[in-house]
């Protein structure tokens, strides 16, 4: 965006040098016209040391370094199409937990229940019948009759840690389900305007900033007209721009929402 308005600053001041050099300008506007283009680009270096800052600190986070890209139209383009699962509260990572934390309890339950049913246990020995005068084998099983312990207290327990977790989950589902859904239209809003933006609003100021310069240097427009019509257009682009990056941080928190990883293009 800074460089866009640095070239815009520097071809209208090369219009109106060109128009003082012929004798149709103020040197007023040649001194204006000059203005611009400087501010422009002191605005265009801080975007670049921003944007290389950007940079080092992604890779100090991702330990990898980034390829060389040079900002292109590209950059411009909207998020693409959602999944059609991309909405699905069950897949948010809250929910997978609180559904895992609640097969952790029911199998506890479970376990708990088992205990309740005492353990069977069989010995094997051997004995030596002296009236035979010869040893014979022993065969004995021990089953305990809980008449008074039957593990109720753990049962119940470990009831009562499966309901918590069941109550866990249904708050879990449907607090993502609520941010999932404000999420899909924050999205949804964000691209429709990127889309506006681009295919309406920036085109048109863009005409107009075209037709005023072209005006201008023909005699018909004074120069504060050419400084409102890029202005006009500056504020298009960034407006554009902004609602792209809406877009792409209310997409990525939809996809952290869902636990979804798309891989982007």
């Amino acid at each position: 965006m800074a460089g866009d308005a640095a070239a815009l600053a520097e071809r209208s001041a090369d219009v109106v040098a060109r128009r003082v050099a012929a004798g149709k300008a103020s040197p007023v506007d040649a001194a204006r016209a000059r203005l611009v283009p400087a501010d422009a680009r002191i605005d265009s270096a801080r975007a670049d040391t921003a944007l290389t800052i950007a940079r080092q600190r992604l890779e100090a986070l991702i330990g990898t370094p980034l390829a060389a890209r040079p900002l292109a139209s590209a950059d411009t383009a909207p998020p693409p199409a959602l999944p059609a699962n991309a909405d699905n509260a069950d897949n948010a990572p809250a929910v997978r937990r609180a559904s895992s934390e609640l097969a952790l309890q029911q199998a506890r339950v479970g376990a708990e229940r088992a205990a309740r049913v005492p353990d069977l246990t069989l010995t094997l020995g051997s004995q030596r019948d002296d009236q035979l005068a010869r040893r014979q084998a022993v065969v004995g099983l021990a089953l305990p009759l809980p008449l008074f312990d039957r593990n109720a207290g753990n049962v119940v327990a470990a009831r009562e840690r499966a309901a918590q977790a069941q109550a866990q989950l249904d708050a879990a589902r449907l607090e993502a389900g609520t941010a999932l859904s404000a999420a899909r239209l924050q999205y949804a809003q964000a691209r429709d305007e990127a889309a506006l933006l681009a295919q309406t609003v920036v085109p048109d100021a863009r005409s107009v900033y075209e037709s005023t310069l072209k005006g201008f240097e023909y005699g018909k427009f004074a120069f504060l007209d050419v400084l409102d019509a890029q202005r006009t257009l500056l504020q298009a682009r960034t407006r554009h721009l902004q609602a792209l990056q809406d877009a792409w941080r209310a997409r990525a928190e939809l996809e952290q929402l869902a636990g979804h990883d798309q891989e982007q293009p």
